[in-house]
C-alpha cells in the first residue's frame, strides 16, 4: 500500500497488514470498523491461501463462536461446523455458508455482537460482502 492509500485508509478507520514469503502473500490482514444501526461494529477479515477467517464484533474483543463452512463436490450448498461454542445455525453458520458459496474459500467465522436485532444483521452482512468482494475475486 503506497503512502497516501495507508493515509486514506487509516482516516477512514481501516488498516491493513500483510506477511509474505518473499513470492507473495501469505497472509493478509484487513481491518476496519463503521457505524451500523447506532452500533460501532469492528471487522477483521484474515486472507489465506484458500482460506479467510471473519471476525465481526464491538470493541470488547471476544470470540464466542466460530463457525467453518466449505464447498464440497458432494453438495451445491456448503458444509458447516461449529468450532467453538454452542452448535446451531446461528448469524455465524448462515454468514460462513454464504460466503464460502460466493468465493469458494473455506470460510471461518467468528460472530460476536449482541443480540438479534434484523437490521443490524442485514446491514453488517452487506458491508462484509462489499468489503469481501474488494479482496477476492468472485467464484468462477
Amino acid at each position: 500500500m503506497a503512502a497516501s492509500e495507508e493515509a486514506a485508509a487509516a482516516a477512514a478507520g481501516v488498516s491493513a497488514m500483510e506477511i509474505t514469503d518473499g513470492g507473495g502473500g501469505l497472509i493478509t490482514e484487513h481491518t476496519f470498523q463503521e457505524m451500523v444501526a447506532d452500533v460501532r461494529v469492528c471487522f477483521q477479515i484474515v486472507m489465506m491461501k484458500d482460506s479467510c477467517m471473519v471476525w465481526v464484533g464491538t470493541a470488547q474483543a471476544a470470540m464466542g463462536h466460530l463457525d467453518l463452512a466449505m464447498s464440497t463436490h458432494m453438495d451445491s450448498v456448503p458444509t458447516h461446523t461449529t468450532l467453538l461454542g454452542d452448535g446451531g445455525d446461528g448469524v455465524g453458520a448462515s454468514l460462513s455458508k454464504m460466503l464460502a458459496m460466493k468465493t469458494g474459500l473455506q470460510v471461518f467465522v467468528s460472530w460476536n455482537l449482541p443480540g438479534t436485532q434484523q437490521l443490524l444483521e442485514s446491514a453488517v452482512k452487506k458491508r462484509l460482502v462489499e468489503e469481501l468482494s474488494k479482496l477476492v475475486p468472485p467464484k468462477a
